[in-house]
């Protein structure tokens, strides 16, 4: 092999690399995407579950709310002061 043909290998071998390291990174980057989604939703289901609980509870009480406040009630009460 001539010293051109060494210095082709190696860029080629240099742009496999970076081609490599491009999908690695778009790759990451779609997962990212997913699991930003995944909590936008998962916080979403968890707002409207704590709303159906909160509607459940109050027709179990007559429509009067409870006498202890619900555990995320209390939490977001405590965090505000």
């Amino acid at each position: 092999m001539t010293a051109r043909d060494d210095e082709a290998r190696l860029r080629a071998q240099e742009h496999q690399a970076e081609f490599a390291i491009r999908r690695e990174e778009q790759a990451m980057a779609k997962q990212e995407r997913r699991l930003a989604h995944e909590i936008q939703q998962l916080a979403a289901d968890e707002e409207h579950t704590e709303i159906e609980i909160e509607a459940e509870i109050r027709t179990e009480h007559w429509g009067h709310d409870p006498e202890r406040p619900l555990a995320w009630k209390d939490r977001q009460a405590r965090a505000s002061s």
